[in-house]
């Protein structure tokens, strides 16, 4: 009957995982193989996803990711993917004390010295605008180790140039520094939710987050030990500060080499042997069954095509149907990095004005744990959806910057630190929950550069933040702040903590609960796209099944549907259970 079946012209779906005789498996197998009356590849494109045994359309990416599971090599992404972030965050929470120290080492100007925290953002932003094309067209892998050995690079470089160097040289590696934290930023969340399961995902990001908030530590620690008077005295040793945040980079970068390239990407790609290779990698690293025999033929007829529509006719057809979804993430972003680089920003200051009897170095370290301690809050909250948890920390930052309006709050130690403690708690929360949305947004074809657009307008205003602090204060002194110009500005982080929650709170209710993720944009002749994006689950797939059920998808009779091959629900009547063929 499968030799009849195999030489016959007639449709039909086969899945080689049900068949537990061996000999019975080789045969079918080598049938397959042989056939000629059968359109067979290594890599199919079915629908929005791409398969990777012939005959089995069933036989995903995502699918082998939630057989494999959760095991030890989500622990290695987790780390090296964890302590990438912590050097961002590290970066991000020593940006305002370097400057002022940088500042007084170069005798700069105060024009030179607002330029610092532009050059770092200016870089921030051309990474990012470099590194979401860069992670779609050549892999997240080595985006990633790119963005780390120019991180190294710059921060190496900042430690050693000599005191005679003009300004401007000190401006170029702030700016390099910059580009190199955004460089990786896209690729390394998008290789790390390409690298697990649904059910794992958002306990994995907000155990990324987790070494970010750790980051804040980091740089607490450093400061006390390198800066305690945060730069506004002579003896604070810049250069230790700067070889002290080459550590982090240095561990991340053998972790990030020892992982695999996305399986997604390498698909999307047409790479399946690779993609395979990295498959089977990860279920050895989790003690699970590989699926090496199913992939023996696709190894020999990989043909390395890559099987998308080109990356500027997809992100056209995203902005064309999916414009509002993208305009609410980029105002939910860029209100968020307003926020958090502001207030990172300023503590600095607030802690040198206040009265208290710890020292402000003392008073940074207490402050920078509650990141840890937000994220650990969020986490247990996500249940009630990431949306609600995202407003919920934007409400309790916004409360916290109000009250430190008040200037009696501002001077007492005693009150500021609560404060501070209290806006603070949200930093992980929010990245996380606002990171979730973005990589569960889009397909894995567009993933890093969509990422990447939703996050240049944001680092625009992450860079206004800290702009506009040098600009209103009188010089790089804390006690230059004139009070009305500083609970003004207390008043616009507060603002912008309120816009990210209240936009977050416009986008579909399942955004970044674990999403299934998709592989390619499938559009339309007049480029629409058919995604599920932000619909509901069951609408979008009844919409692809319209689509793909009149073009007879796969040799698929025009009776059978693409969400009844594809999904478990979704499909008008269609059997779904595993190993049922046609």
């Amino acid at each position: 009957p499968i030799s009849r079946l195999c030489h016959s012209r007639q449709s039909f779906y086969f899945d080689p995982l049900a068949i537990s005789d061996p000999k019975i498996h080789a045969y079918t197998m080598t049938l397959l193989r042989s056939s000629t009356d059968n359109t067979v590849s290594a890599l199919q494109k079915s629908g929005s996803h791409a398969t990777l045994t012939i005959g089995n359309n069933q036989d995903t990416v995502s699918a082998r990711l939630e057989w494999i599971g959760f095991g030890w090599y989500q622990v290695l992404v987790v780390l090296a993917i964890g302590v990438f972030q912590f050097c961002e965050s590290f970066q991000m929470g020593a940006v305002a004390p370097m400057h002022t120290a940088l500042a007084s080492s170069f005798k700069m100007t105060k024009a030179e010295r607002a330029s610092l925290p532009a050059c770092v953002y200016l870089g921030s932003t051309l990474g990012m605008l470099l590194a979401g094309p860069a992670g779609d067209m050549f892999g997240r892998r080595g985006t990633l180790i790119l963005a780390l050995a120019f991180l190294l690079a710059s921060t190496m470089a900042l430690a050693a140039l000599p005191a005679q160097s003009p300004v401007w040289s000190v401006q170029l590696l702030r700016f390099l520094t910059g580009l190199a934290g955004d460089l990786g930023s896209p690729a390394a969340l998008a290789l790390a939710v390409e690298s697990c399961n649904t059910k794992s995902r958002v306990e994995i990001m907000f155990a990324i987050m987790f070494f970010n908030s750790l980051g804040y530590l980091g740089e607490a620690l450093g400061l006390a030990i390198f800066m305690p008077e945060f730069g506004e005295s002579p003896d604070d040793n810049w250069r230790g500060m700067s070889l002290f945040a080459v550590g982090p980079a240095l561990i991340s970068l053998p972790l990030v080499v020892a992982l695999r390239e996305s399986p997604s990407f390498l698909a999307v790609k047409g790479r399946t042997a690779e993609c395979c290779d990295a498959l089977n990698f990860m279920a050895r690293c989790n003690g699970r069954p590989s699926f090496e025999e199913e992939d023996t033929m696709t190894k020999q007829s990989d043909t390395a095509q890559d099987t998308g529509n080109g990356l500027l006719d997809s992100l056209a057809g995203i902005l064309v149907s999916y414009f509002r979804l993208l305009l609410i993430l980029l105002i939910a972003e860029s209100s968020r990095s307003f926020f958090m680089s502001g207030s990172a920003y300023l503590c600095k200051d607030l802690f040198m004005m206040a009265d208290s009897t710890l020292s402000p170095s003392s008073l940074n370290i207490i402050a920078s744990v509650t990141p840890l301690i937000g994220i650990v809050i969020g986490s247990r909250f996500v249940y009630l959806g990431v949306r609600r948890v995202n407003l919920l920390f934007c409400l309790i930052a916004s409360t916290a910057c109000l009250i430190l309006t008040s200037p009696v709050i501002r001077s007492s130690g005693s009150l500021l630190l609560p404060c501070v403690l209290l806006f603070k708690l949200s930093y992980g929360p929010i990245s996380t929950c606002v990171s979730l949305m973005r990589v569960e947004a889009f397909p894995t074809e567009v993933r890093a550069t969509a990422f990447a657009i939703v996050c240049v307008a944001g680092r625009v205003l992450c860079m206004l933040g800290p702009v506009l602090i040098e600009t209103l204060k009188g010089n790089a002194r804390a006690d230059s702040w004139p009070e009305n110009k500083l609970s003004l500005y207390l008043t616009f982080l507060a603002l912008g903590a309120t816009t990210c929650g209240v936009f977050s709170m416009l986008l579909h209710p399942k955004m970044g609960t674990g999403r299934k993720l998709q592989d390619f944009v499938v559009l339309s002749k007049d480029g629409q796209v058919f995604n599920m994006l932000d619909e509901e689950e069951e609408e979008a797939l009844l919409k692809e099944d319209d689509h793909f059920r009149s073009k007879g998808l796969n040799g698929m009779k025009k009776t059978n549907t693409y969400g009844s091959l594809m999904h478990t629900t979704g499909a008008r009547g269609m059997p779904t259970k595993l190993g049922q063929g046609f």
